[in-house]
């Protein structure tokens, strides 16, 4: 499973749709689940995930935002407009705690690149992603929770 694919977690008899986002070595994979970055618990079946409606893999999501099929049920335009707001925090937070220029630079061409794409899951994508490096810089580790 790679970063944004959709996925089927199981415990016990409950099935949900959520994100798998990355596993550190060691660690139990991280998801988008509730609207949440959460682990999994030991007992959790993952498999990847199909809409039952149209047989389609494309999700909506992104943090506060909770998984749905993005053919069936598209983000709104007020999710929209949250889900750039949110990323160009993080993208600004991450950069003002970077002390090299051209990373700053990198940081903001990244944000402008998906805004101006208008791709709202490189936008989600890049929001996780930089909270996940201001984590690592913040504690030196790779465990994001």
């Amino acid at each position: 499973m790679k970063f944004g694919d959709a996925i089927t977690v199981t415990t016990g008899t409950n099935s949900r749709l959520a994100v798998y986002l990355w596993r550190y070595d060691g660690c139990e994979p991280s998801i988008i689940f509730e609207e949440r970055v959460v682990r999994l618990d030991l007992d959790a079946i993952v498999t990847p995930w199909r809409c039952a409606r149209c047989r389609n893999t494309r999700v909506s999501w992104a943090v506060r935002i909770r998984p749905r099929c993005g053919t069936c049920h598209p983000l709104s335009t007020k999710e929209q407009e949250f889900i750039t707001t949110y990323a160009t925090g993080a993208v600004r937070h991450l950069a003002d705690k970077l002390d090299d220029p051209a990373g700053k630079a990198a940081m903001y061409q990244l944000l402008d690149e998906a805004i101006s794409s208008g791709d709202m899951l490189a936008l989600a994508r890049l929001s996780l992603e930089t909270l996940a490096c201001s984590h690592i810089l913040k504690h030196g580790r790779g465990d994001l929770l």
